[in-house]
């Protein structure tokens, strides 16, 4: 009896062992596994949009017919073409003396998502040339001499309009809230636009005809609203 209770006793004395060895065994090995995640977003252009139009609750991209004042000024008829970066061109006055002024009226309309600021308004350079604006004598006809134009071509004025009360002659940032509400429930909304291009009553006059070449003008959109000084 004495032999068997031995026996059992170091049985169990070995099986005691071999778990706490079988445990020692295990802990010995571990693994970590990381799990890394990222993700991209790549924003539909969509998202936030600003277009042309000739109507302020659509985007309506009809040419925009110009307003002479008085009558002998004309325009031609803008075009716009929207896109990636939406353009209206072909913004050209004809005078017949100063005292004159052509204006075209349209809109910038937020078909986007996202309400939109404005923030910039920046009149560039001619395209090849460290000046924005130019004046030449006319091909044919009666052209007016180089040495004429000087200051005359001081005096064509361009001005640019945004919602009513941006009023720009020169490029200048925009630190006033002026924003376009973003598209939703089938209603768009917008700001008027209007350049004015004029010939001022006290202008020189030169001996014949000229033409006068702008740079493009640049209206910048921000999904962020610009700081305003002071608030």
């Amino acid at each position: 009896m004495e032999s068997e209770r031995n026996t059992r006793l170091i049985a169990l004395v070995a099986l005691v062992a071999a778990v706490g060895g079988l445990s020692l065994g295990f802990s010995a090995f571990t693994r970590n596994l990381d799990i890394q995640p990222q993700a991209e977003v790549t924003l539909d252009k969509d998202v936030f949009k600003v277009e042309f139009s000739n109507q302020s609750d659509s985007v309506d991209a009809s040419n925009v017919t110009a307003s002479g004042e008085p009558g002998e000024a004309t325009g031609e008829e803008a075009t716009i073409v929207n896109g990636d970066k939406p353009t209206i061109s072909n913004l050209k006055a004809k005078f017949t003396k100063p005292g004159q002024k052509v204006t075209y009226s349209f809109y910038a309309v937020n078909s986007g998502s996202l309400d939109a600021y404005l923030t910039n308004i920046e009149f560039k350079n001619i395209t090849s040339k460290d000046a924005k604006k130019e004046c030449t004598p006319k091909d044919g006809g009666n052209p007016a001499t180089a040495d004429t134009l000087t200051s005359v071509c001081e005096q064509i004025k361009l001005t640019v309009t945004v919602d009513t009360s941006v009023a720009a002659t020169t490029t200048q940032a925009v630190q006033d809230e002026h924003k376009i509400e973003k598209y939703a429930s089938e209603t768009y909304h917008s700001h008027p636009v209007k350049v004015e291009i004029e010939y001022p009553e006290n202008a020189p006059v030169p001996d014949g005809d000229f033409e006068v070449k702008f740079g493009d003008v640049e209206l910048t959109y921000s999904s962020t609203k610009p700081a305003i000084p002071g608030a």
